[in-house]
């Protein structure tokens, strides 16, 4: 945001502005770590899954996980696109934009701070 902006519109309105940026920067860096969580929760369940998915692949009626032994059950659900386990390349790319979400956060807020303060600074 410009000075010239910030005269413009005013310091509360500015100050405002600023606020309402961060409150949204925020509700998104949130979304997008519950976003991730979810992926890592599916991801951390699908190594039973794997387990599971193998047995019945090699026409085991059992399997077993972590030491304890575990029934092949016949499956009626169908693997969608919204069912599959994501992939490590998945997440790591959903890593990399939650990262890049962060820093363009914190850019964007720095930026707000610097012209509030040049805007204090000109009113002096």
């Amino acid at each position: 945001m410009s000075i010239e902006l910030l005269k413009l519109i005013g310091e509360d309105k500015a100050t405002e502005a600023g606020k309402i940026f961060n409150n949204i920067l925020s509700l998104k860096l949130l979304e997008k770590i519950n976003e991730m969580k979810k992926e890592v929760e599916i991801e951390e369940g699908g190594a039973f899954g794997k387990a599971a998915a193998d047995a019945k692949k090699a026409g085991k009626k059992e399997f077993e996980f972590e030491g304890k032994t575990y029934k092949v059950e016949e499956s009626k659900d169908e693997v969608t696109e919204e069912t599959r386990m994501p992939t490590n390349k998945e997440i790591d790319k959903l890593n990399k934009e939650l990262k890049q979400l962060q820093v363009d956060m914190e850019r964007k807020i720095e930026a707000i701070k610097k012209a509030e303060t040049a805007f204090n600074n000109s009113k002096k």
